[in-house]
């Protein structure tokens, strides 16, 4: 299992880079905490980066994040009132392109045509969104969307609770392990696919 893996202590890169991908935090506005299971499991991983798909909604949750790892990397939700963050961001990591965008500016919401659409404008391996509220590892036409869901299982607008989850992308060369963690039934499961570049 990854979380034993990244706990203090253990082989630094036996999964390569970790990369956190979090989303919709949504405190105060949809949620009041992040799950103590997942916070703890986030705050004790040896992290390289951070990617957030918006929605962290306020100041103390922006600094908790910019604690979590030397690098950063943030976009604006629809409920994010700063303007210090772009509503589209690219990046590269480990030999990947990756797009990260909220995914309110996708209609329908979550739907893989458009969000594929929004990737080959972008012109990216790897598109990163949230908004949803709901994770989900799709690869399609070859490249790979993904949705780290709500860390807070807060509400949207179609749902009163979401199941709270988070991704840890493991990248080693051309190889990136998507781990997807939520919490059921008060216990974290956690399921993993990888995506090789060829």
């Amino acid at each position: 299992r990854l979380s034993a893996s990244m706990q203090p202590g253990s082989p630094k890169n036996a999964f390569g880079d970790l990369v956190l991908v979090v989303g919709d935090i949504c405190i105060p506005n949809r949620a009041d905490k992040i799950p103590t299971q997942l916070e703890e499991l986030v705050s004790a991983s040896r992290l390289k980066q951070v990617i957030c798909t918006g929605n962290y909604c306020s100041k103390p949750m922006l600094k908790w994040l910019q604690r979590l790892a030397p690098v950063v990397h943030i976009v604006k939700g629809d409920l994010d009132e700063s303007k210090e963050f772009p509503f589209e961001k690219k990046l590269r990591v480990g030999s990947f392109d990756v797009g990260v965008i909220h995914g309110h500016q996708v209609v329908p919401w979550g739907d893989a045509e458009s969000l594929a659409a929004y990737q080959r404008k972008l012109g990216v391996d790897v598109l990163i969104s949230g908004h949803t509220h709901e994770p989900s590892v799709v690869e399609y036409q070859g490249r790979w969307l993904l949705n780290p869901g709500s860390i807070t299982g807060a509400f949207n607008s179609i749902a009163t609770k979401t199941c709270p989850s988070f991704m840890v992308l493991s990248v080693k060369k051309t190889e990136m392990t998507i781990f997807l963690y939520q919490l059921k039934d008060k216990k974290v499961v956690v399921t993993s696919k990888v995506f090789t570049k060829s």
